[in-house]
């Protein structure tokens, strides 16, 4: 039998739910990057049906199984859920991720006690279905790694844990993740456009926060200064040459002028939390006459990895062994555009459509992550492009995070 390629989740479901349920699921997974087998995406007339779904199954990660009556009334499915329980048996996880549609937990009791027993979603809300089903494979991945949960286990704790990174991210909280009103306002005094800029946010930070784990003192400023990223890809400076002590952590600020609304931004908190942050959207000036929303998507790109790569050197340098997470959000960019720079555009009209835009996290052990920063940044980006509606993602870097010019050749 021939190898598919890994998938993150097997969508099962019944024909009559396609429409409603299993067909936006799928195409709400695969804009946020996930690798879903569909049996849309993936037959073709000709193929062997049992051949292609047992493929299918084999190389899945992740079943989500949409339960509904007519699931239940179908043997096709149910034969698809039973290789899911075998799966399940043979690796001794849990794999399935029931959605249920129309019906209660009654009913499904009734018909298998098994599923019964799982916490499912609604699908009367499928943002939040998908929002869920994401939040289940990302956690699941993070139980994956044996060897991660050990290394992280006998790392020194100086104080009690506190939140991931992540999660601050996803409630807003300590992360700047865009302008406060009064910075919006000083940004459009300034020459700004009147919607305000879009805003880009670089986070990392061991899994769990750990207090003084970045103590200025033990760690002096000098350090963080001289630090170099060796497979650099943006052109000019990174802010930690620019950084300034408090009793906080480390903290830089441009323009400096209080009031004025940041252009760029970094924080690093002692407790190991780290954030990059820069507006995107360029202002009237010497330069423009108009203001103007565009995302110069060649140095965002060059940020994210290069911040990435910096933070992540920073918890190594003061000595941390256990797992760290990183994460990317785009903040208020709707009515922004896609540029390669702020001067030039690419074909068509590359709008957003979304305010709100996160990259999925990247997670794993402090000495395997600098390898995989160029992928995950070729990641990010697909996501942004997938919101512009461009289904090939990102077209300078390759699956592999290797940059690529103009012909499409590895820098």
């Amino acid at each position: 039998m021939p190898e598919q390629e890994p998938r993150d989740c097997f969508i099962c479901h019944a024909s009559e739910d396609k429409d409603a349920v299993a067909r936006p699921l799928a195409e709400a997974l695969r804009s946020a990057s996930y690798e879903v087998w569909f049996d849309e995406y993936e037959l073709v007339l000709g193929d062997s049906l049992r051949q292609r779904i047992d493929e299918g199954l084999a190389a899945s990660r992740f079943g989500v199984v949409v339960l509904s009556r007519r699931f239940f009334e179908k043997g096709w499915p149910q034969s698809e859920l039973n290789g899911l329980f075998a799966k399940e048996m043979v690796g001794g996880e849990r794999l399935i991720l029931p959605v249920w549609h129309e019906i209660d937990e009654d009913y499904l009791a009734s018909k298998s006690p098994l599923l019964a027993d799982r916490i499912g979603v609604p699908s009367n809300s499928l943002d939040q279905a998908v929002e869920q089903i994401i939040r289940a494979i990302e956690h699941r991945k993070g139980q994956g790694a044996t060897a991660a949960a050990i290394i992280a286990a006998q790392t020194p704790s100086p104080g009690p844990l506190l939140p991931e990174p992540v999660e601050l991210v996803e409630d807003g909280t300590r992360v700047r993740l865009g302008l406060t009103d009064a910075e919006r306002k000083a940004y459009k005094d300034e020459g700004g456009h009147h919607h305000g800029p879009g805003w880009l946010s670089i986070v990392v930070g061991p899994v769990q926060l750990q207090r003084d784990l970045i103590d200025p003192i033990e760690f002096p400023l000098e350090q963080i200064r001289n630090i170099q990223i060796e497979d650099s890809w943006y052109r000019d400076s990174l802010l930690q040459h620019y950084l300034r002590v408090d009793h906080e952590g480390f903290w830089v600020k441009l323009p400096e002028e209080q009031g004025a609304a940041p252009a760029y931004w970094m924080r690093i908190w002692q407790d190991g939390l780290m954030e990059y942050g820069t507006d995107l959207g360029r202002k009237a000036g010497p330069f423009y006459s108009e203001p103007e929303l565009v995302i110069p998507t060649t140095s965002v790109a060059e940020l994210i990895h290069d911040y990435a790569l910096l933070f992540l050197e920073i918890l190594k340098r003061v000595g941390y062994q256990g797992e760290a997470a990183a994460i990317v959000t785009f903040n208020n960019v709707d009515q922004h555009r896609l540029g390669v720079s702020q001067q030039r555009f690419y074909p068509g009209n590359l709008n957003l459509r979304v305010k709100r835009l996160e990259g999925r996290p990247l997670r794993g052990l402090i000495d395997e992550l600098p390898d995989q920063v160029g992928s995950w940044t070729k990641k990010t980006m697909d996501r942004l492009f997938l919101a512009a509606g461009i289904s090939t993602g990102y077209p300078e870097i390759d699956r592999e995070g290797n940059r690529l010019d103009e012909r499409g050749n590895r820098l």
